[in-house]
């Protein structure tokens, strides 16, 4: 019921939107008095953004499904972890050892995970830092798993879906990315040639992936996150100036839908009399 109501009113809003834009054209040489005059200055400066994200809106509870794709996540973390955690291939706790492999440090999280088989722990301390430690020794790893060893364990583990080019990444790209910068780096970027063609990225350190993207998806990335939270690289990252952007546009719609409620109160008033 919400997901209906969400399509159909901001369905709705984007055709009044429209409306409104054709109007502001068709009656561009028309003189308006009071507040129609405002509306109309209103509708001109902020329309085609009040209609950008209306649309995006809408596009973003993904009507007919159109971003709907296959999900490659399933054989990716098979092929990077080897299959299904094996608790029984760690070794039982020992607390001095891991003092001595963690030199003391106060932990807060150890999670369990496999990378090729092999057992692993990432160990979460409480700053956002993180530690790879692994099982057999017990010591941490100080070296990042390679690109080679990442795409050569995608590549065996789907034949059947060529990859078109892999890359290390030292930083993020328009998919991929995280304005609080807390999303892992580096990462390695695989583009497949399956239907969808999907790109995964995977963390170096931890042999895990982190995202995946399909071309619809690709898509949808600048139709409403770019349209409707003006997500663009140039401007997104950059505060306060993303900020002032977002407060001027907003209060723009605001004045625009304000006066036209006002203007559409008063002529219900003149009808009942």
């Amino acid at each position: 019921m919400w997901r209906q109501v969400v399509l159909w009113t901001s369905a709705l809003g984007t055709v009044v939107a429209l409306a409104g834009l054709l109007l502001a054209l068709v009656q561009y040489r028309v003189r308006y008095v009071g507040l129609m005059r405002w509306h109309y200055r209103a509708g001109a400066v902020f329309g085609a953004f009040a209609l950008t994200w209306m649309l995006s809106g809408w596009l973003s509870m993904q009507p007919w499904r159109w971003a709907s794709s296959t999900d490659l996540r399933p054989p990716v973390v098979h092929a990077l972890t080897g299959g299904p955690l094996d608790l029984k291939r760690f070794p039982p706790f020992d607390a001095d050892a891991w003092i001595r492999a963690l030199d003391g440090r106060a932990v807060e999280e150890i999670e369990f995970f496999q990378v090729h088989s092999e057992p692993h722990y990432i160990v979460r301390e409480k700053t956002p830092r993180s530690l790879v430690v692994s099982a057999h020794p017990l010591e941490q790893r100080r070296a990042s798993f390679s690109h080679e060893s990442i795409v050569a364990g995608l590549s065996n583990a789907m034949p059947h879906v060529p990859v078109v080019e892999s890359r290390v990444l030292a930083d993020y790209d328009s998919y991929y990315y995280d304005r609080g910068r807390r999303a892992p780096l580096p990462v390695v970027r695989v583009r497949f040639a399956d239907p969808d063609r999907t790109w995964v990225y995977v963390d170096l350190a931890t042999s895990m992936l982190v995202a995946q993207v399909t071309r619809r998806q690709r898509v949808e990335r600048w139709l409403y996150h770019g349209l409707h939270s003006l997500d663009f690289p140039f401007l997104y990252s950059k505060r306060p100036l993303w900020d002032v952007t977002v407060i001027v546009l907003c209060s723009g719609g605001l004045a625009l839908s304000a006066i036209g409620a006002i203007m559409g109160w008063r002529r219900l008033g003149r009808m009942r009399r």
